[in-house]
């Protein structure tokens, strides 16, 4: 039986990964922190062990010597910017700290899930592995540390990790309690008065670890698999929420009054300290609209995308089930 060592394994990806490795047959050892809510996670019958990435000495303790894979998808998905510090240490630092704990224990395989943000995209931009990457000096925190966690990946490859990065983009499916499900939320508490002019690609988290099982098997280390989904612009993303919500659509905003609504959402923030529901780097992010092609992966991997329609519709159906909607 093989063995996977799982980070992140409570989160939305991570659950769908854990579950995925039980029902082909790994022993699946799921790291989480102390205080996590397992309570989908005890659902598959993982070995739990507690160990942040930010704890460097806890990481080698948890991983067994010489195991079949590390799926590493811990990470802060961020955009606000109070919360920058925190963000960068966990998805720079503690990648740093699983790698390093992946080598010393002679880890077979490293798969790493990275994200597009990694390229920073831009409006109109056509992403597959050979387009250059504008993160490193973008002001979206997001975007550069995605990035900067993939070097330290990438940088190991050399040291004897046999490391493989995902990038996937948009995520729907089962399991999603915070990200587009908290959009989702708004949309049925009438709380989301217009929507973003951008778009990108979406894709299936099941088909992303799908493709993430293939390349433990597949995979060449040292590589990057872009994995592009059905592309959508924000607002067919909505019809198809609202028409399954029964609430009316939202109109699209025009790209300089949704940045505005940010601006002000950000200003009475910092008088609240509460986390706004639109934030100025997320009114950035939501203003571009974007593609990637995938083929690279679906040669080697045999990455395949579902339907948009079936995406929008197994998110809204486990939602709906956990009586989150």
């Amino acid at each position: 039986m093989r063995t996977a060592f799982v980070t992140g394994a409570t989160g939305f990806v991570g659950l769908n990964l854990v579950q995925e490795l039980h029902r082909a047959g790994w022993r699946v050892i799921a790291c989480h922190r102390s205080g996590s809510n397992l309570r989908h996670l005890q659902g598959f019958a993982p070995e739990l062990r507690v160990a942040d990435v930010l704890n460097l000495p806890a990481l080698p303790e948890a991983l067994p010597v010489d195991v079949d894979a590390v799926f590493h998808l811990a990470a802060s998905i961020n955009f606000w910017r109070p919360r920058n510090a925190e963000q960068s240490l966990i998805n720079v630092q503690g990648t740093r700290h699983v790698v390093e704990a992946a080598l010393q224990r002679r880890a077979r395989c490293f798969v790493h899930m990275s994200s597009l943000a990694a390229w920073a995209p831009g409006q109109g931009d056509v992403i597959d592995e050979s387009t250059p990457s504008r993160a490193a000096g973008h002001p979206v925190n997001y975007f550069r540390t995605k990035w900067l966690s993939e070097q330290e990946v990438l940088n190991a490859v050399p040291r004897g990790l046999p490391a493989r990065v995902l990038n996937p983009g948009n995520l729907l499916g089962p399991y999603d309690s915070q990200t587009w499900a908290r959009s989702f939320r708004m949309a049925k508490q009438r709380k989301l008065p217009l929507l973003p002019p951008g778009g990108g690609p979406f894709c299936h988290v099941q088909d992303v670890v799908q493709a993430a099982l293939a390349a433990v098997e597949r995979g060449r280390a040292g590589e990057r698999y872009v994995l592009g989904g059905v592309h959508a612009t924000y607002a067919e993303l909505f019809e198809h929420v609202c028409q399954l919500l029964g609430v009316p659509r939202p109109p699209v905003a025009p790209a300089w009054l949704f940045t505005s609504l940010a601006a002000l959402s950000d200003g009475w923030s910092r008088i609240s300290r509460r986390e706004p529901d639109l934030t100025p780097d997320m009114a950035g992010v939501l203003g571009i609209d974007f593609d990637a092609r995938s083929g690279k992966a679906e040669r080697e991997l045999g990455y395949q995308r579902q339907p948009f329609a079936k995406q929008v519709r197994d998110t809204f159906d486990w939602l709906r089930s956990e009586r989150l909607i």
